[in-house]
C-alpha cells in the first residue's frame, strides 16, 4: 500500500520537441561507439528506494556516421554518459532513471547542448 501513492505520480520529465532539441542543440549527428571507459567520476542521487547511490560517468569515443549540425563525418567526439550503478548490495529500484549503456558498435542519434 505504501508503493501507490509512488506509482501514481511517477518521475517528472520535460518532454522537448524535436525540432527544438536540434535547433539548441549544438552538435547533432548518429555515431557508432568507438571504445567505453570509465571515467572515475560519479554522481550520487538519492533516488526513492535508494539513498544517496553513485552513478559513475562513463567516458565515450564515437565516430560521426551521419553528420546534421557541427560536425563532419568521421569526426570523433567525445561524451560522458551516465551509467546505473552497480553493486554487490543490489536493491529494487523503483522506476530507475533512463540511462544509457553504451557498448563497441552500437549507434546513437546524439543532440548535444553546448557546454555551459
Amino acid at each position: 500500500m505504501a508503493l501507490i501513492p509512488l506509482m501514481t505520480f511517477g518521475r517528472l520529465i520535460k518532454i522537448v520537441d524535436p525540432k527544438t532539441l536540434i535547433a539548441d542543440s549544438k552538435l547533432v549527428f548518429v555515431g557508432k561507439v568507438q571504445s567505453v571507459k570509465a571515467s572515475g567520476i560519479a554522481t550520487r542521487l538519492s533516488y526513492p528506494t535508494w539513498e544517496g547511490v553513485l552513478f559513475p560517468w562513463l567516458s565515450v569515443k564515437i565516430e560521426v556516421l551521419v553528420p546534421f549540425k557541427g560536425v563532419r563525418k568521421g569526426d570523433i567526439v567525445r561524451v560522458m554518459m551516465l551509467s546505473l550503478a552497480k553493486s554487490e548490495k543490489a536493491q529494487f529500484m523503483y522506476s530507475p532513471p533512463e540511462v544509457l549503456e553504451p557498448d563497441r558498435g552500437d549507434i546513437f542519434f546524439l543532440c548535444l547542448a553546448p557546454h555551459q
